[in-house]
């Protein structure tokens, strides 16, 4: 399951190009690669580490507890690109069965790009 973050803008919205960059600098070394992919069009970030549940040892019960050692061989990633919903064009920032680390640096990705534009985030 996806977990999207959709940035609307009013007026000025960024390049793909522009997009690159502030990932690039808000990620700098703490992300392992950094990648445009033509075949998807999309940038591609992953992040270091595998998943991991934050809060397996407190609520071993949950469901995400127990599915723990699976998520554990999964790496982190995130997604940012342009799609159409509607008549608008909008960006973006997704992460798939994301855990806690992976969606916080996602949100904090999509804010950033929101505020400098004057965009708007509306998780989906």
């Amino acid at each position: 399951m996806a977990s999207d973050r959709f940035i609307y803008f009013d007026a000025e919205r960024p390049t793909n190009e522009q997009v690159g960059w502030v990932i690039e600098d808000y990620f700098g070394k703490a992300a392992v690669s950094i990648e445009w992919s033509e075949r998807t069009s999309r940038w591609e970030v992953l992040l270091p580490g595998n998943k991991s549940v934050a809060c397996r040892r407190v609520a071993p019960e949950t469901v995400w507890a127990q599915c723990a050692n699976e998520l554990s061989t999964e790496e982190r990633f995130i997604e940012v690109f342009f799609t159409e919903r509607g008549a608008d064009e909008q960006l973006s920032v997704t992460t798939r069965l994301a855990d806690e680390y992976t969606d916080t640096v996602a949100d904090g990705l999509a804010t950033l790009l929101a505020r400098y534009w004057g965009g708007k985030v509306q998780r989906g």
